[in-house]
């Protein structure tokens, strides 16, 4: 029999998830046939193998987390002036920022903590300015896979605890998986 070559494809799903998907020459010769009843088709494909399809995605996993913060235009520059060598700013738009660690760090705890250190560190200045933020989150993001069926990411609860201390809200954002 001859080999049945394997074809793989991208497809994005109506729910904007992409999964890889490999079809076997038969497979695809298959639908072909049933498609348009070609009758030479049908004859090649008795020398081939049963079809196969193979569907992968993406894992799921812990990203990043962003510090979100609202405020006065001047607290939120002020801050951002005194964590300035420790973080990149994502997005800065006078009374809101959006920033994040400058290093990557192993786990979201490991994250989490390296946050903590930061705004603990704070100069006394950096510490009136933090404590006058409207608002302050740590928003942990999540790119969503096919695998694993679930993901856990744990937050102890000493690091919670540090946190909430800060005056931190915790926030989730998951993302779908998109196309690479």
């Amino acid at each position: 029999m001859p080999e049945d070559h394997k074809n793989v494809f991208e497809l994005e799903a109506k729910t904007g998830e992409i999964f890889e998907v490999e079809f076997s020459l038969r497979g695809i010769l298959s639908t072909i046939s049933l498609a348009n009843g070609d009758p030479i088709i049908r004859a090649e494909l008795a020398d081939l193998d049963p079809p196969t399809i193979a569907i992968s995605a993406a894992s799921t996993d812990f990203l990043n987390v962003d510090i979100d913060l609202r405020g006065e235009v001047d607290d939120v520059a002020g801050f951002l002036r005194v964590v300035e060598p420790s973080i990149v700013v994502l997005g800065h738009n006078g009374t809101g920022a959006s920033i994040e660690l400058a290093g990557q760090f192993a786990s979201l705890d490991a994250t989490m903590l390296e946050i903590i250190g930061l705004i603990e560190a704070l100069p006394p200045e950096g510490e009136k300015i933090w404590g006058r933020l409207k608002s302050r989150k740590a928003n942990i993001g999540i790119q969503a896979g096919a695998k694993p069926h679930a993901a856990e990411f744990t937050i102890p609860a000493k690091t919670l605890e540090a946190l909430a201390a800060l005056g931190f809200e915790v926030v989730f954002t998951v993302y779908t998986p998109t196309k690479r």
